[in-house]
């Protein structure tokens, strides 16, 4: 029997099976949350999704939708992968898009498209130039950067 996700689903999947919270667990995530809200606009008329999904951001799902490289399990795959590389680290702590790249970097079949690999080629340029960065914004300036990456990905 083959279950199909469509990408209405990939969000509830997330949240119910992959990300699944308690009440408790909400509403101690709703109150950490709070203090954030500034730096997302749109927080307070999305809060329930923020939460449901924590500590996957989003529009990381609105990303993944927007790529023709993967498939909806590849969504929930890669959600489930990197909540496990963050477990140990105190909260509130996103996965944000900028991950994205890194899977995008690593399929060889999404990297070897020739509009993709014209994407990481200008990458690897500018990652050359972070080590000329103080070091205090290196990591800020290399997750900006496979952002950027991953937003012209979208556009292409």
């Amino acid at each position: 029997m083959t279950i199909t996700i469509t990408k209405d689903d990939v969000s509830q999947v997330l949240a119910h099976r992959v990300l699944r919270k308690d009440a408790d667990q909400k509403l101690q995530l709703e109150g950490i949350l709070s203090d954030y809200r500034k730096y997302f606009p749109n927080f307070a008329a999305q809060s329930d999704k923020y939460i449901d999904l924590f500590p996957i951001h989003p529009y990381v799902i609105d990303v993944f939708e927007g790529l023709p490289y993967f498939e909806n399990r590849g969504i929930i795959t890669f959600s489930a992968d990197n909540v496990k590389l963050i477990l140990d680290q105190p909260a509130p702590l996103f996965i944000t898009y900028d991950r994205v790249y890194d899977l995008i970097d690593a399929v060889h079949e999404i990297r070897n498209q020739p509009t993709v690999a014209e994407v990481i080629k200008v990458i690897q340029a500018l990652q050359s130039k972070i080590d000329l960065l103080d070091a205090r914004f290196r990591e800020d300036a290399k997750k900006l950067i496979k952002a950027l990456a991953v937003l012209n990905c979208l556009a292409v």
